[in-house]
């Protein structure tokens, strides 16, 4: 994605206890709510052209679509004011 331009981060995590496997997720953090609107240079499969050609794109993104059984898309926000971050242990002289 670096290659291509694209600024955004992105993380990938996958589960590896519970559940239906093999399960992925990928979180790709926006500044804002305007930062939801994406340029057509900043889709998917405008990066994969740009990275491999049209055609091997093509061939790529239909494979990979193959290999998805489902996914969804869900807005994350962090809340300071539901968040519980301990204090730091002070040493003992």
């Amino acid at each position: 994605m670096s290659k291509a331009g694209y600024a955004g981060a992105v993380r990938w995590y996958q589960l590896v206890s519970g559940g239906e496997t093999p399960q992925f997720l990928v979180l790709a953090d926006r500044a804002n709510w305007a930062a939801y609107e994406q340029s057509a240079e900043e889709k998917l499969d405008s990066i994969m052209e740009k990275m491999y050609g049209k055609d091997q794109a093509a061939r790529i993104m239909r494979d990979a679509r193959s290999a998805v059984r489902s996914q969804y898309v869900e807005t994350w926000q962090y809340r300071a004011d539901l968040s519980f971050v301990p204090a730091a242990k002070q040493k003992s002289r």
